[in-house]
Formats: structure tokens, C-alpha cells, sequence
């Protein structure tokens, strides 16, 4: 409505000057007035239309999103505090500010009256020309993607060019991104990518939702409403609610405003409130009022959400009857869905979606097969319509075939999204008919569990194997004899390995070793073996390890191709951390190089951008500036996997730089490598990757000592390291926290404070996260 507004004032404007234009030029004829006034009224006449054209270009630009003008935002009550200190944030210089909060909360809507606000109310931010762009993250992509689709970029842009065409698109000074409904792991797989963006450009601010992240992140957190908001939003449409009834309202939403918003809805239709208490009886009651051709509409929005996608009213149209204009304004007024009439998009909240698919369980069948024969149709290939498959109960493929798509997932690591099909069937219970067999079922957990181990769930595996029912009853790997019983058991030792019980892994690895295994697949075992050696890092251990990868290297070339790479990195690793000065590193890169060439792959590049090469240049040769390029170089393509190993380059850029420092001090690289320990050090908490906890916190320890300002909280953090690697035998993480230990003990308690003895010999230590 606003967009039309200023169209017809700004018309209006400009039809008055032409108008005084054409009276100027009448005047003229007739002589009324002279030649030079009559050049002079046209000339600022048209510089003042010219000026007017140019401030509306430049401070009344519609938005990009222009769906989002046309939401009704009448309704939005309170969050003023949460307004607030998101305002003074951004006025504060901050620029990435985070706002969370449990699904339901409003924190999509938030973002909306935050566009509202920086659109009509600028005098609350300081600075001018600030443009707000919201963007929906899907997962699979990253935030540069997201961004250039967006904005409507084609090409791959350069962090630079992607900043330039982002202001030009939006001509503006500072653009401020809004980045919706982001978990935890996504936001850390595009948090570099973040990052990035705000040193290129000093004028981007992100502001991004999700359900949770750490105190350490300083989020905004969304509170629950209480009976005053319930009260306001009753009162925007016209309801007057006793206090019993706003008591009763906020007992069954929970403070949920999407819920209470719909409750309020149903006080003013009905007059009363059910007694039951369960929010999905009162959407029941919504969808018992539908006539039925909305509920099918209804239920056929509830499972193409599934795929977390907007659903284009016009695709449907074209295989639903249904989907019509006056249906789905029926649904919008009864609060189940959202549309934007310009772009005629449909969604639904996923709080909505779940429990409407629950309601209409029945139609589950009917609808997937719809929706899978939709998504065939279309000349877009969809990954998801595999999701609606394995839900339907339609036979299109052959088991194998099935199958084959689930390898070709893994080999492409799609793992968020293998998690997601795995979760979406609840442990079976949805899985199509034809398919459910031990095979199948066997497969599809392989799947979940190994996706899991590959972006740092660990805890979530662990949990599910220990605790699902599905996991105990259904699964007995011991009777089936094939590759994915050795795969499935190696993952489980690789367990033990991730939580840091290397002794464990070891014992593990060694048993799979006696079992009826391939070559190929002993030499697997034996990687494992020498790579958790190779973790306990002393002397001994070292060298068993260098002896598994020296004959893993020797006879594993043709017979497991990738563990001879592997080998060779690990090997390299050790004579690294041993600091042979001895070893021919440049040989040792230059066969894996050749090796790779004769068997068909040019990867020239991906060893020499390898953590192996880095730190190569870093310790051999001393030259910091270029083993961060190589680090910085390599985590930019990791970013777009979303891979684990990321979290060991974080650490590894922390270290080149806090290296860097000690030659050459700057504030900024203090900054940055605090901040990159930092990054690798939540990772390591939630995921519990003992190794890069404990060794992250000695990286930022060894920080705050360079800068004199160690404390008596990292000298327990330190006891608790060196009495945690002693017990677990992790030998050179215990060395260095020993020789930290001492030298805090020294400062804090020796009379003489004589700490310039370990001061030079601490700042100089190099850590390892082996």
C-alpha cells in the first residue's frame, strides 16, 4: 500500500511541474513574458523535477522483496526491549547481531517490523541510505548463493564484486541482511563466508535468527508473551478478553505468539475456548471449519513444505484444482498459511506444517504420490521428490536403484540433507512399503549415522545408537556380509576415536582387522590405527604410527588409492610436528602430485592448498603471510562442503597468526586469531571434539600470556587440560600444558615474579592439533 501511496504523490508532483511548464511555454507565445525569464523558469523547472527524480531514486526505491510490503504488520505488539537493543546495535557498530528463540517465537515476524522500521522510521539509526534485504538460507547453500539470487546475480562473484553489485542492486550506503530461520551448524558452515563479507565492506550488517547458539555468540533472546501482549493483540482486532480467558490463552499457547494469535482468532469466531490444553486439537478445530476443498489445498501445502521451499501458486494451479485464489485467502485469514500477492508465493510456518501433516496423516499417501509426480513433471531436477517418494507407497524404482541414490548422496555429501530424509521418516514408521526391508533400512541408517560423523553431530550419533529402539531391535549388522557391515562398524570405532578415547578406537580397529575383511579395507583399519597413534603424539606412539603410514604408503597405491594420500599426509604431519628438518617435504608433495596425475586426476592444486602445505611453509620456511593464503584459500572451499575438517583450519589460521604477532604485532591479527580459536573452540563444545577443545583453549591461553593478561582462570583451565590428557594418555597436549602450568604457577605465586625465564620459550611453543 505504501509502494502506491508515494507512486501517486510523486506523480501528482511531477504532473504539476509539466503542467507549469506548458504555462510557461503559453506565457511565451502570447508574449507575456521575456525570452531570458522564459529560458530561466523551464530551466528550474526541469532541475527541480530532475532533483526530485533523483531523491526519489535514491530514498523511496520500493523494496526488493516487494512481497514484504504487503504484510500486515497492524498486529506486531511489544518487542520494544528486543527493538531496541537491536537498533542500538546496529547504531553501536556491531555488525553481525543475533536474535533467537524457539520455533513459533516471532522471529521471522521480528525481522519483518525490523524492514518496517528501517524503512519508515530512519531517524532511529544514525547514518543515512540504509537498505534492509531479507533473505530465507536454504540448507545446501551458502550465504554468498543466497545473496546473489537475491539480488538476481548470475555469475560467480568475488567477495569485492558481490559487495559492489549488492549496493548498486540496492543503492544504498549500508545494506543491513536479514538472515531467517538459521540453525546452529548452518550458520557456523557460512559464518566465515560472513565474516568475509563484513571485512571486504565495513557497510553490511547481518541480522540473523535461529532456535539457539552459545552465550559466547551474545545473542538477542526473543522472550515469551505474557498476558499484557495478549491483551494488545486482542485489542488490535477489536476483542475485549477477560483476564481468566488471557490466563487461559497464555496457558495453552505457552506464550507462543503464532499460537496465541490464532486462539484470539478463535475467541472472536466462537466466543469461548476449549478446554483441551494441546495446541494441535486447537488447529484441528481451525481445519474442522474448511470446507473440502481447503483442507485438501490445505494438507497438499502441509506436505510440499516438506521439501522448505515457497510453493509458486501457479505450479500448483497447474495440477490442483484446488489452488485458487479465494482458497488460499481462506487459509490466510484462518492463520494456517502466508501469501504475497505479487509473487503469488505460498508458505507455510513449519510449526503449522508438522502438525497439519499429523492431522491429515491419512492423506499422506495420496498427496506425496501427487507431489512426486508434480516434481517429475518439471524440468528442474528436485532432490526432494526422493523424500515423497520413500513416504508415498508407489513402486518406481528397483531396491538397487534406491540404493544407488543413496550412495550417489553420500558421494556428493549431501549430508544435511540425508539427515533430514532420515529424520522426516521417524525411524521408519513413514517409509514406503515396497522399500521397507532390513536392506533398505540398513542403508538409510548408514546414511544418517556416517552424515552425522561428517559435519560433527557426534553427540547425536552416539545418542542414537546408545538409546533408539530402532537402532537395538532392528539392526543386527553381524548378519549381513558386505562392505556396509565393515563401513558401519568402522564408523562406531571412529566414535570412540572422536570423543578421544584413542585406546579404545585402537582395540576397535584391531578387532574389524581379524574379522573377514578386503585388503583394501585392512589398510583402512590400519590408517585408523596409526591416525589415532598418531593423536597420543608421544615419541613411542609416534613412531608405531609412522610405521603403519610408511606401509600403507608402499603397498596401498593401487589397492586403496585414497588411504595412500591419506598416509601421505599423516606422515608428513608427524615429521612436522617433530620438526625434521631432515625429511624431503618438497618430494613427498611432488609424488602424491604425480601419483594423482597417473591415475587420471589433476589435483595439483588441492595439495598445494592442503593444512599439510601451510604449515609446511609456515614451520620449514618460515613464511607466515603465505601459509595463511594457503589456509584462508583452502577453508573458502571447505565452507561450501560443510566438512568437519574446517574447525582444524580455524585453529590453524589462529596459530599462523598468533606466530605472525609475535614478529610483527598488530591489533588486528590479535583480534582475528583470538576470534578463529575462538570459532574452533564452540565447535569443539558442541560437538565434543576433545583434541581441538583442549587444545584451542591453549591456543587463546597462549594469547592472553603474549599480552600479559593470563589470569587464575586459565591457570585451572590449565590444570584441568594437563589432568585431563595425563589420564587419557593424549602425551603432547600434556606436554604443553605442562610447561603452561608452570609458567602460571610461577607468575601467580614466586615472590621474585622472575616469568621472562618461560615468557619467550611459552609465546615462541608451537601447537599442534595432530
Amino acid at each position: 500500500m505504501k509502494k502506491r501511496k508515494y507512486f501517486f504523490v510523486w506523480l501528482s508532483i511531477v504532473v504539476i511541474f509539466v503542467a507549469l511548464l506548458f504555462l510557461f511555454t503559453i506565457l511565451f507565445f502570447y508574449k507575456n513574458i521575456e525570452m531570458s525569464v522564459y529560458f530561466s523558469l523551464i530551466l528550474a523547472d526541469v532541475t527541480l523535477i530532475a532533483t526530485l527524480c533523483t531523491f526519489y531514486d535514491k530514498f523511496l526505491l520500493p523494496y526488493v522483496n516487494n512481497h514484504l510490503q504487503e504484510r500486515d504488520l497492524t498486529s506486531f505488539v511489544d518487542r520494544i526491549l528486543e527493538t531496541r537493543t537491536v537498533i542500538d546495535s546496529i547504531n553501536n557498530g556491531q555488525k553481525i547481531i543475533y536474535i533467537t528463540g524457539r520455533p513459533g517465537i516471532g522471529k521471522k515476524f521480528f525481522l519483518y517490523k525490523l524492514i518496517d522500521i528501517i524503512n519508515n522510521e530512519k531517524k532511529l539509526l544514525i547514518g543515512s541510505s540504509v537498505y534492509p534485504l531479507y533473505i530465507d538460507v536454504e540448507a545446501g547453500k551458502n550465504i554468498k548463493q543466497s545473496i546473489r539470487e537475491k539480488i538476481g546475480a548470475v555469475n560467480e562473484l568475488n567477495n569485492p564484486d558481490l559487495v559492489k553489485e549488492l549496493h548498486k542492486v540496492t543503492k544504498s550506503k549500508t545494506v543491513i541482511l536479514l538472515i531467517n530461520n538459521v540453525n546452529l551448524q548452518l550458520y557456523l558452515n557460512m559464518e566465515e563466508d560472513i565474516n568475509a563479507l563484513i571485512r571486504t565492506d565495513d557497510n553490511i550488517i547481518f541480522i540473523i535468527t535461529t532456535e539457539a547458539l552459545m552465550e559466547s555468540y551474545k545473542p538477542v533472546e526473543m522472550s515469551k508473551f505474557t498476558d499484557k501482549e495478549v491483551k494488545e493483540i486482542a485489542l488490535k482486532k477489536n476483542i475485549n478478553i477477560s483476564d481468566d480467558i488471557c490466563r487461559n490463552i497464555i496457558q495453552k499457547t505457552g506464550g507462543l505468539p503464532i499460537l496465541i494469535n490464532c486462539f484470539i482468532k478463535q475467541f472472536k469466531l466462537t466466543g469461548n475456548l476449549s478446554d483441551d490444553t494441546e495446541s494441535d486439537i486447537f488447529i484441528k478445530k481451525i481445519c474442522d471449519k474448511l470446507d473440502f476443498e481447503e483442507r485438501e489445498l490445505l494438507s497438499l501445502i502441509a506436505y510440499y513444505s516438506i521439501a522448505k521451499v515457497t510453493i509458486s501458486m501457479y505450479q500448483v494451479g497447474k495440477y490442483c484444482e484446488y489452488c485458487t485464489k479465494k482458497n488460499i485467502l481462506k487459509l490466510v485469514e484462518n492463520g494456517l498459511i502466508e501469501f504475497a500477492p505479487q509473487t503469488e508465493e505460498i508458505s507455510m510456518q513449519s510449526f503449522f506444517a508438522m502438525r497439519i501433516r499429523e492431522l491429515y496423516e491419512s492423506k499422506r499417501f495420496q498427496k506425496c504420490v501427487f507431489i512426486y509426480k508434480m516434481l517429475e513433471k518439471s524440468e528442474k531436477e528436485n532432490k526432494y521428490k526422493f523424500i515423497f517418494l520413500l513416504l508415498s507407497n508407489i513402486k518406481v524404482m528397483e531396491e538397487a536403484e534406491l540404493i544407488e541414490h543413496l550412495s550417489g548422496y553420500l558421494l556428493e555429501k549431501e549430508y544435511y540433507f540425508l539427515i533430514y530424509l532420515f529424520e522426516i521418516l521417524e525411524d521408519f514408521n513413514k517409509l514406503n512399503i515396497h522399500y521397507d526391508n532390513k536392506n533398505v533400512r540398513v542403508n538409510l541408517l548408514y546414511c544418517y549415522i556416517h552424515s552425522l560423523l561428517e559435519i560433527g553431530e557426534y553427540e547425536t550419533a552416539k545418542q542414537y545408537i546408545n538409546k533408539s529402539r530402532t537402532w537395538i531391535s532392528d539392526i543386527n549388522l553381524r548378519t549381513i556380509n558386505s562392505q556396509l557391515e565393515f563401513d558401519f562398524n568402522f564408523d562406531i570405532a571412529d566414535m570412540s576415536h572422536f570423543y578421544g578415547d584413542f585406546e579404545l578406537a585402537i582395540d576397535s580397529y584391531m578387532k574389524l582387522q581379524k574379522s573377514n575383511i578386503n585388503e583394501a579395507q585392512n589398510i583402512k583399519c590400519q590408517w585408523a590405527i596409526g591416525h589415532c597413534y598418531r593423536h597420543l603424539g608421544d615419541i613411542h606412539s609416534m613412531n608405531i604410527a609412522s610405521k603403519c603410514f610408511e606401509t600403507i604408503i608402499k603397498k596401498s597405491s593401487k589397492i586403496n588409492p585414497d588411504y595412500f594420500m591419506r598416509a601421505y599426509q599423516s606422515l608428513i604431519l608427524i615429521k612436522l610436528f617433530l620438526d625434521d628438518k631432515d625429511y624431503d617435504y618438497e618430494k613427498a608433495f611432488e609424488n602424491q602430485i604425480s601419483f594423482l596425475y597417473e591415475a587420471g586426476m589433476d589435483k595439483k592444486e588441492e595439495i598445494m592448498s592442503s593444512r599439510q602445505y601451510a604449515l609446511y611453509q609456515r614451520i620449514i620456511m618460515n613464511d607466515y603471510k603465505y601459509s595463511l593464503e594457503i589456509l584462508h584459500t583452502a577453508l573458502l572451499n571447505l565452507e561450501k562442503k560443510g566438512l568437519r575438517i574446517k574447525y582444524d583450519y580455524y585453529f590453524e589460521i589462529a596459530e599462523s597468526l598468533r606466530h605472525k604477532i609475535i614478529i610483527d604485532f598488530n591489533e588486528e591479527d590479535y583480534k582475528e586469531s583470538l576470534s578463529y580459536y575462538q570459532r574452533a573452540l564452540d565447535f569443539s563444545l558442541k560437538a565434543r571434539d576433545i583434541s581441538l577443545k583442549n587444545i584451542s583453549q591453549l591456543g587463546i591461553i597462549l594469547l592472553r600470556i603474549f599480552k600479559r593478561q593470563a589470569c587464575a582462570n586459565d591457570l585451572n583451565n590449565v590444570i584441568e587440560i594437563c589432568d585431563f590428557c595425563n589420564k587419557k594418555k593424549i602425551a603432547y597436549i600434556y606436554n604443553y600444558s605442562c610447561q603452561i602450568k608452570e609458567y602460571l604457577l610461577n607468575i601467580q605465586y614466586s615472590s621474585e615474579k622472575n616469568d621472562e625465564l618461560y615468557f619467550n620459550k611459552l609465546v615462541e611453543m608451537r601447537l599442534f592439533i595432530m
